[in-house]
């Protein structure tokens, strides 16, 4: 039997314990493109000395996985409904949050522990409401994932990970995933069935309200990092070696690629030279239930590179996202 590489489904799921895998099922799977799946099982090489040169074996050690893939940005279609990516964006340190939107204000609700994001928020229908996700850094939320390969099941549990978000012009964006998994499983089994794929079509990087420290620059590309440091948790007690992964830190960037334009216009390098910091507000999408909105308070130029596209002269700009308060140097809203 040839295993069929297009036949291959993602499964997400948020874990109750951490470190406890989840049972997939249909409602977990998710969209995604360049599935890719490693393993790291380091072994001990017993050098043991005696009349003959053969080796002996090896011994099992530490192991844990590795998963990484693409996924659309896109919403739900439904106002106030969160989108399929909203687990894996939790599972990458960025908590969900619902801000209700209307006469009554922004009134904010933490629902980041209540389980999958297919729970649909509230039933505000005169007022909508919009979905963020925005940085945490205590209580994140962690994954048991799963591919399922036209016959193998190759699934990892207390997993964490890292994303970055590509922004090319007259191209959908896209999230890059890398997770790391505290302990793997491969397995024979079936493609899941009965899935109700999210049906939305991403919005393309198209008519764009785009500014970065008050000033509307003319880009091509857009790239925010979050730099998340996930690291293994060892535990002797498991089988694996390892408790789980978490995030220890982060450290986003937003790199762009601004036509270059008179100081008068924008002076890129004297905002460089003070070190200033300013917003940065991006629209992808028109259409309600399908909109993302990044935005970022505190961004700061920490390096610009001469750059050329088809002939006309451009920055490569490197930004660090700020705190302003703390756990909001970034923020993905959904209407």
């Amino acid at each position: 039997m040839a295993f069929i590489t297009a036949r291959t489904q993602l499964a997400a799921r948020i874990e109750v314990n951490e470190g406890t895998p989840e049972t997939v099922t249909a409602e977990d799977v998710r969209h995604c493109l360049n599935p890719a799946w490693s393993t790291d099982t380091p072994m001990d090489d017993r050098t043991l000395v005696q009349a003959d040169l053969s080796p002996h074996s090896l011994v099992p050690g530490l192991r844990s996985a590795r998963m990484e893939f693409d996924m659309e940005i896109k919403g739900s279609g439904t106002l106030g409904k969160a989108p399929a990516i909203g687990d894996l964006l939790r599972g990458c340190g960025l908590d969900r949050v619902a801000y209700e939107i209307g006469a009554m204000g922004a009134d904010t609700y933490k629902i980041g522990d209540m389980g999958s994001d297919e729970y649909e928020i509230g039933a505000m229908d005169e007022s909508g409401q919009q979905v963020n996700y925005e940085p945490e850094s205590t209580d994140m939320s962690s994954l048991t994932l799963a591919f399922y390969m036209d016959g193998l099941i190759k699934k990892m549990w207390g997993a964490r990970g890292d994303v970055t978000f590509s922004f090319n012009v007259g191209k959908p964006a896209m999230a890059h995933f890398v997770f790391t998994g505290a302990d793997f499983s491969v397995t024979d089994g079936s493609m899941l069935s009965s899935i109700t794929y999210e049906l939305t079509n991403p919005p393309a990087f198209l008519s764009s309200a785009f500014t970065i420290q008050s000033y509307a620059a003319l880009i091509g590309t857009v790239e925010i990092a979050m730099n998340n440091s996930v690291v293994l948790r060892q535990d002797s007690r498991q089988g694996s070696g390892y408790k789980n992964a978490i995030i220890t830190g982060r450290s986003p960037v937003l790199t762009l690629d601004p036509e270059a334009v008179k100081v008068a216009d924008h002076d890129f390098y004297g905002l460089l030279r003070a070190g200033t910091k300013g917003a940065l507000s991006m629209v992808l999408g028109a259409t309600e239930g399908n909109i993302c909105t990044i935005t970022a308070p505190q961004v700061q130029y920490r390096g610009i590179s001469s750059d050329d596209k088809d002939g006309i002269r451009a920055f490569g700009i490197e930004c660090k996202l700020n705190r302003s308060a703390g756990n909001d140097e970034l923020s993905l809203a959904f209407t």
